[in-house]
């Protein structure tokens, strides 16, 4: 009935084995887009990378050396998010969302961004053009 607070308490802390990490890097190019270079200046191979798992069942990476936190994964179903520090490294690492004119007031005022003031953009569809394909095949 009542909602239980999460339990931020570590249970485990374990570096990842290099096939592990080579995983990890791999399925963060995939999800993010995220070329080689840019997951090298990220999580360089030589440095290493934590893994702590926590009382909630998220799993937390954290940069070796510096001890920053790069991803977590909530839940422990491998779904990977990045964290503001790398947000703040990498603006691009995920899509910008674009909003109307009229919201862009009220978040600055330190109003949160709903949904409904999301501006959908649509990537997949080609302009079409006057005496062009209609279709491709």
């Amino acid at each position: 009935m009542f909602r239980k607070a999460h339990d931020v308490n570590e249970r485990s802390r374990a570096r990842l084995k290099n096939s592990e990490l080579k995983k990890l890097r791999g399925a963060l190019c995939e999800e993010f887009g995220v070329s080689q270079d840019e997951m090298n200046s990220l999580m360089p191979v030589k440095d290493g990378v934590v893994a702590v798992k926590l009382a909630s069942k998220t799993v937390v990476y954290l940069h070796a050396p510096s001890q920053t936190p790069l991803f977590f994964d909530k839940g422990g179903r491998k779904d990977l998010y990045p964290t503001l520090f790398i947000l703040w490294r990498f603006p691009a690492f995920l899509p910008p969302l674009f909003t109307h004119c009229g919201v862009c007031p009220r978040i600055v005022g330190g109003a949160d961004l709903m949904l409904p003031g999301v501006i959908a953009v649509s990537t997949g569809v080609k302009r079409l053009e006057q005496g062009g394909a209609r279709f491709d095949g």
